[in-house]
Parts: structure tokens; sequence; C-alpha cells
């Protein structure tokens, strides 16, 4: 695999518009924003009107329903989708009030500290993922239907009496992490283009 940079920038900006333009009828909140929770909140409780979550509403009921799930995960690659995660989480929860509700992606990844500070987000989504999921998301199953503890969940992040738990990393990432920052430490710094 050989990574160039000019065409990784290009790819970057291609998706980038292309999400911009998808999600055009959702403000542009930026996480870093001191209001960004509260403007997420108060375009969520927008009223009736949202055609989005009328088409949310409609179209989830039934097949959510006849499938029953006891969890819905929902990814976020890119932080412009939080409002629409939140949007499709709580029309979700509204279906099956039952359902739980896990976060996952690289914007949960970096807005970890944003998306699980204010408590008043709790019950709109119940978890997120960090990092890996595959191994995660089974075990959030299992915890689910009771068959596992919930801080045996790795990589899980979620609200809890009032505050936050972070579950631990699973070992062999924590490896990795820790190998690649010793190489980095061990490394002459490398610079780009000016």
């Amino acid at each position: 695999w050989l990574f160039v940079r000019a065409l990784f920038n290009q790819a970057f900006n291609d998706l980038s518009a292309a999400f911009r333009l998808l999600f055009a009828g959702t403000p542009l909140l930026y996480p870093e924003k001191p209001t960004y929770i509260q403007d997420c909140l108060d375009f969520l409780a927008g009223g009736p009107g949202d055609p989005v979550m009328a088409a949310y509403r409609t179209g989830l009921r039934d097949p959510l329903v006849e499938f029953d799930p006891r969890i819905v995960g929902i990814t976020l690659p890119f932080h412009q989708q939080f409002i629409e995660a939140l949007k499709y989480s709580k029309a979700i929860k509204e279906v099956l009030p039952g359902v739980k509700t896990v976060i996952g992606g690289t914007s949960v990844v970096d807005y970890q500290h944003i998306y699980f500070a204010d408590n008043r987000l709790e019950g709109l989504f119940d978890f997120g993922i960090l990092n890996d999921g595959e191994n995660a998301l089974d075990c959030l199953a299992r915890s689910v239907e009771g068959r596992l503890s919930i801080d045996e969940v790795p990589n899980l992040i979620h609200f809890k009496d009032g505050g936050v738990v972070r579950n631990p990393l699973e070992p062999e990432l924590q490896k990795r992490k820790q190998q690649i920052s010793s190489r980095r430490r061990g490394q002459k710094a490398i610079r780009g283009p000016a």
C-alpha cells in the first residue's frame, strides 16, 4: 500500500464536500464551540416540521418493531453526522423505548470528551465504542443479555451515576499504541513540505 499525500488530501476533500452537500439542511455545528451540545439539543427540539425526523419515525416503525433489536449501532465517521445520529437515536427510542443505542466511529473517538461531557445527552444514546468495535460490540450484546458485566466490555464509554465511565481498551490495542508511541519517541521529527 502506498500513501500519496496529494491523492489522500483530494479524496478527503471530495468526501468532505459530499458530506457538506448531504447535510446541507443541518446546521453546521462545530464540536469545539462551547455551546455545541446546547446547539445540538436546541436543533433536536426544533419541532415537528423536520422532514428527516418524520421520515425516521415513519420509515423505522414497522421494520424495527418487526425485528425487535436489543441494540442499534450508529456509525459516525464525521462529526457533521452527530446531530443526525441524535435524531436517529431519538426516533428509535420513540419506537422501541427499551432498545440500547451505541455510537461509534472516528468522530466518537475524536470528540468523546464532548459527546460524553454533558449528561443531557444521556438517554439519547446509551453507549459509545472507542477504537476497534468488533469485539466490543459482541461483548456489549452479551452484557445487554445479562451474560457479561458492563464493566467487562472493552473500549466502551457510557454515562453512569451522573458521570462517565471509560472501560479499558482491549489489551492488544493498548499494546499496539504503546509500541507506536515508543517508536515515535525514538525517531527524529519528520517534516513535510513547508
